[in-house]
């Protein structure tokens, strides 16, 4: 947190009475009258879509909507995503980097889902795990054969070995 000078925090704002009383992911969530009242420097909104055949028409209808004015993508198989174009990842990613004194070329990011494929394909090192959708892994520069968290991990142990095996090269007298 001290290097950064804040300590990020989601929250999720929900309008909808059946939502999660206290936490969603590990976000706290806070029961709003109305999301258009919300006062937040980033707000992204989640629909829950129960079945995949609501969740593929309201995707349509949607971008057909507000596609030239908003980012919509998924999350998880039954969320929908829609924030503001530059509210993604891939922008969080390269925001962080720029604190950090760190290229983007020299980020891994690993992903599983569609809202993470402008971040893997931005990044360095793009790392798709295994149960992600056949074009997030078109992006990625690697697959892991481990699904979700154990492909994350499988990762983590690809890139400790790489780190452990890099040998600086040696310079030579001029």
């Amino acid at each position: 947190h001290a290097e950064f000078g804040f300590a990020p925090k989601e929250i999720v704002y929900s309008e909808a009475q059946d939502a999660p009383r206290f936490d969603f992911n590990g976000m706290p969530v806070v029961q709003v009258a109305d999301l258009l009242a919300v006062q937040d420097d980033f707000v992204a909104v989640l629909l829950d879509c129960p079945t995949l055949q609501t969740k593929e028409s309201l995707i349509l209808g949607l971008q057909a909507d507000l596609g030239d004015r908003l980012r919509i993508t998924t999350s998880g198989p039954r969320y929908i995503e829609i924030c503001h174009p530059s509210g993604t990842k891939r922008s969080a990613m390269v925001e962080l980097a720029r604190m950090r004194k760190i290229h983007p070329e020299n980020v891994m990011a690993i992903g599983d889902n569609y809202n993470d494929e402008d971040m893997i394909e931005g990044a360095g090192v793009g790392v798709a795990v295994a149960n992600a959708p056949l074009a997030v892994q078109r992006v990625a520069a690697l697959r892991t054969t481990l699904p979700s968290g154990q492909g994350v991990v499988q990762a983590l142990r690809l890139l400790t070995r790489a780190v452990r095996s890099w040998r600086p090269p040696r310079t030579l007298a001029g």
